[in-house]
């Protein structure tokens, strides 16, 4: 399953916050084995976002948006996703009585702005919030399903947690992307790389967790690992020293770590 996420606001345009929520969301869908492959930033503008969400739906399965759903006039998610989709907003009489008790039970008079929070494009639905006054929006473009969702953290989290990323574990099925993390210190970058790149060459030959610090693997006849610079055992006795050893058999390399 391919995800795009679509950030809206120019405030990150202009440096003036981080796009932490796309990272956020990044490492969630990649739990559930969903490729996230490109990420888009795009101001409070009704046509760029259009043309945003037009391209996300092209190339990804999943398109998640955020920002851009409050009841001011530079909110213009909500406009943009029906323009997208082909659709008219519809207001929602169950999204309109639950602003009107939201601001009731605070003892305030509803502005006439929010009512905008309670259109929805026709043929979606939408997503209760629990904090907050934005509902979120779901939409089908083409063969894409876009989720619309506030920017502001905890209301896009509480979103995906309580219902997008449940639906699409559901849909992905059981799988994730794994990663691995390398701590190296003492070694150039491109020492590392090249490390990298012959033990993945080679599975079946790569350095022991106790090995010396520096090791690395080498083409030879046979592959083998060997340690690099000044190590403990340069003031032992050889015998005492750790060491690694490689054999081949039928062109296959192996390696074993001793005492």
């Amino acid at each position: 399953m391919r995800a795009e996420i679509v950030a809206v606001g120019t405030e990150l345009l202009i440096g003036q916050i981080a796009n932490t929520n796309a990272r956020w969301m990044s490492e969630r869908l990649a739990e559930l084995g969903i490729d996230v492959l490109h990420h888009q930033v795009v101001g409070d503008n009704e046509a760029r976002i259009v043309e945003a969400i037009a391209l996300a739906t092209s190339r990804a399965d999943v398109v998640i948006v955020t920002g851009g759903l409050g009841p001011t006039q530079d909110d213009v998610t909500r406009p943009a996703l029906a323009e997208a989709a082909g659709a008219r907003l519809v207001r929602h009489a169950e999204i309109e009585d639950a602003l009107r008790d939201r601001f009731r039970v605070r003892g305030r008079d509803m502005p006439e702005s929010n009512l905008a929070q309670a259109e929805v494009p026709e043929g979606g639905h939408f997503i209760t919030p629990e904090r907050g006054t934005a509902p979120g929006l779901v939409v089908s473009i083409g063969g894409a399903t876009v989720y619309a969702i506030p920017g502001v953290p905890s209301e896009m989290r509480e979103m995906m947690e309580g219902t997008i990323l449940p639906e699409l574990s559901a849909l992905a099925g059981p799988a994730s992307l794994v990663s691995r993390t390398l701590r190296v210190y003492g070694l150039a970058e491109s020492r590392v790389s090249e490390f990298l790149t012959i033990c993945s060459t080679h599975p079946r030959t790569r350095p022991s967790p106790t090995s010396p610090v520096g090791a690395r693997c080498t083409f030879g006849s046979p592959p083998r690992v060997r340690p690099r610079g000044p190590t403990p055992c340069s003031t032992r006795s050889r015998n005492g020293c750790a060491s690694a050893w490689a054999t081949t058999s039928t062109g296959r390399a192996t390696s074993r770590w001793r005492p």
